[in-house]
This record gives C-alpha cells, sequence and structure tokens, in this order.
C-alpha cells in the first residue's frame, strides 16, 4: 500500500459520518484501483454505499455496485465468507433504493432481486429481506395480495445476521399496516419505537413520518400535531431524509403556510443537490402544495426569502415571486411523476400526486 493511499485511510477512518466523507472515499477508492489493492478496493466501496445511503441520496449506491460486484466475481479465489457478507448488504441498499430511481426498470430490479436471493442461499443465508422487499414493492404498486402474501414469508423467516436491525423491521410491520389503515395494530407496533426500546440510524425518523404523512392525508391534523416536532427534529440536519420532509410541508400548507415557506426555504438546497427522483417528487409535490395555498390565502404576490443562490428563480432585492415558485414545483413534481408513471406501467407518480392534492382540496379554506 502506497504511502498516499494509507495516509488518506486514516483520515477516512478519523472523520464522522456524513456528505464531506464521500469524496474521502472516492479518491481512497481511485488510488485503490490504481494500486490494485483488492482488500481496499472492496472495503471502500462498501463504505461509500454506506455512507451514500445513510448520509447522501443514494445515488452512489447504484454508480457503485456494479464495479463491487464485479470485484468479487472476478477474485473469487480470494474471497471469503466475509466478503461475501458485506456484498450481500450492498445489494440490499441496492435493491431497496432502486425503486426510487425511475431511470432503472423493473426488469433490472427483479433480476437484481432473484441475484440477492439466490446467493443469499448460495451463501447460506435468510431470505427474510428478499421477502421482506417483495412486500415492499406490493406496498409501492399497491398490491394487497402481494403484500399479505410476503409480509407473511417475511415474517416466518429465521433472522439472521443479513436481516435488517428489529427497528427497521417494526417500522416496516407499520407502513404495512398503515397501509391497511390498521392504525390501533401500528401504533402498538410503533410503542417500542416511540419509547427508545428499539432505535437505529433512520428509526424513529423513518416511522414518525409515516405516521405524520397518514394523519395529514386522512385529515387527522390534531394527531399530526402531536408528532410534528418530533419528527423534524430527527430529520432536519441530514439530506438522506429528503423525501420524509413531505409531511411537514402538507401538514403547513393547510394549518401555517408561512412556517411551512420556513421549511421549504431552509431544504431546497436538498433537492437542488438531490438525484433521488423519488425524494425530489415528494418535496416538489408538497411544496406546489404549500405554494398554492400561499397565493390562495395572501394577496401578497412575492416574499423576501433566503434561498440557495443556483435556486431556479427570479430573485429582486431578496423578493420572489409566489406565482414562479408555485409554477415551478408544479412543473418539476408532473414531469417525475410522468417518468415513474411510464417506468412502472400505471400511474404510480400521479396516483401520489392525486392522494396529496385530494388532502388539501379537502381542507382548503380551513
Amino acid at each position: 500500500m502506497s504511502s498516499q493511499l494509507d495516509a488518506l485511510l486514516d483520515i477516512i477512518e478519523k472523520a464522522p459520518d456524513g456528505l464531506a466523507k464521500i469524496p474521502l472515499i472516492e479518491e481512497a477508492i481511485r488510488l485503490a484501483d490504481c494500486e490494485n489493492n483488492l482488500r481496499q478496493q472492496l472495503a471502500l466501496r462498501e463504505q461509500l454505499i454506506y455512507q451514500s445511503g445513510y448520509y447522501g441520496d443514494a445515488f452512489k449506491i447504484i454508480t457503485t455496485f456494479p464495479r463491487y460486484l464485479s470485484l468479487i466475481d472476478e477474485n473469487s479465489d480470494k474471497v471469503g465468507r466475509n466478503e461475501h457478507y458485506d456484498l450481500l448488504w450492498a445489494f440490499k441498499y441496492v435493491i431497496n433504493n432502486g425503486i426510487s430511481f425511475y431511470q432503472i426498470p423493473w426488469e433490472k430490479i427483479y433480476a437484481l432481486c432473484e441475484e440477492f436471493k439466490n446467493r443469499c442461499i448460495q451463501y447460506g443465508y435468510s431470505l427474510r429481506f428478499y421477502y421482506f422487499m417483495q412486500a415492499a414493492y406490493g406496498i409501492y404498486f399497491s398490491r394487497d395480495e402481494e403484500i399479505r402474501e410476503f409480509f407473511s414469508k417475511y415474517q416466518s423467516c429465521k433472522r439472521d445476521r443479513l436481516s435488517n436491525c428489529e427497528a427497521c423491521e417494526l417500522s416496516f410491520d407499520v407502513a404495512c399496516y398503515l397501509h391497511f389503515d390498521q392504525l390501533e395494530e401500528a401504533l402498538e407496533t410503533a410503542k417500542p419505537l416511540f419509547s427508545g426500546e428499539k432505535k437505529c440510524g433512520h428509526v424513529p425518523h423513518e416511522t414518525y413520518q409515516k405516521f405524520l404523512y397518514h394523519y395529514v392525508t386522512k385529515g387527522k391534523l390534531e394527531e399530526a400535531e402531536k408528532i410534528l416536532d418530533k419528527s423534524y427534529k430527527l430529520i432536519y440536519k441530514n439530506q438522506a431524509f429528503l423525501g420524509d420532509l413531505d409531511g411537514h410541508l402538507l401538514y403547513y400548507a393547510i394549518t401555517d403556510p408561512i412556517k411551512g415557506i420556513k421549511i421549504f426555504s431552509r431544504h431546497l438546497q436538498w433537492v437542488l443537490d438531490s438525484k433521488k427522483e423519488w425524494s425530489k417528487l415528494s418535496f416538489y409535490a408538497a411544496s406546489w402544495m404549500l405554494w398554492e395555498n400561499v397565493s390562495l390565502r395572501s394577496k401578497r404576490k412575492e416574499y423576501v426569502l433566503k434561498l440557495p443562490q443556483n435556486a431556479p428563480f427570479t430573485e429582486q432585492d431578496g423578493k420572489y415571486k409566489v406565482e414562479e415558485i408555485m409554477e415551478h414545483c408544479k412543473n418539476q413534481a408532473l414531469s417525475i411523476a410522468a417518468k415513474f408513471d411510464k417506468r412502472d406501467g400505471q400511474p404510480t407518480g400521479s396516483k401520489y400526486i392525486d392522494e396529496i392534492r385530494t388532502a388539501i382540496m379537502s381542507r382548503r379554506g380551513l
């Protein structure tokens, strides 16, 4: 190992997790590739996939994984159980996040799932996460029978070291119950998450958002208010939670658009930087509803805002036009939704917009 790579690895080890760590890892990968240092080629790519999933927009998971997989397969005589385990975790990140990129066709996603399944069998691991993801895809497509079938199979499979943590699994169980409007079961399942008994880097962060979105779209604003601040405090510093802001934007679109504008302004840079398309769709769609309500409730045509320098809006003396922001968010949301509709062969993106628009329209004027 060169002294340059060794020094960079030391910096990476001492650096805190987060977006700032990603370019350091990428440079280390470049050096490891130049040196054909297989151990670091694999370890660094595994790190990059993790950092992108927990602190970024997951795009680098998608771009990093193919070479990671090929390195494993090209060096099958030099890797063992530990490398296989790390590879399967990388597989999990890919098949979990691939759904959020309309550029990835379902044929590819399903093929990756089957490859993951085959390797789980080959390497001696449970199929628990495989069935977990099949149920998750069922939720995405609103295929109730598939959800029930695969949810049952996932729960009947044994847990092992490849399984999601208990907190993540409970949070997914909550999503399944909420899909079927089984609120009492969802709340009961979430108790150890909200008490702090079970938690991880993404839970209960995502769990609160599941309930918040459910409450807002069902018109249960009092229940939404009770968890609003708890939810936001957990996610507002981490760009990975861009897709979890829609419940907050929608709540304030209905109750207090001025507070919603503050959230929009604070997190606009996230969506401008992101390549995770479903997260962008949710932010733009909810922001469209927010700014539309601003235009309906206020006579003001423009607001003084602190927006990023690369914001795609016309600025004059710090003022931005409501109509321009609203139209931009609307156009972005509709454009991205149409691409998901095309990829999915059904109106998944459009259905999402219709759902939140119905919620807003039903409360308009309150």
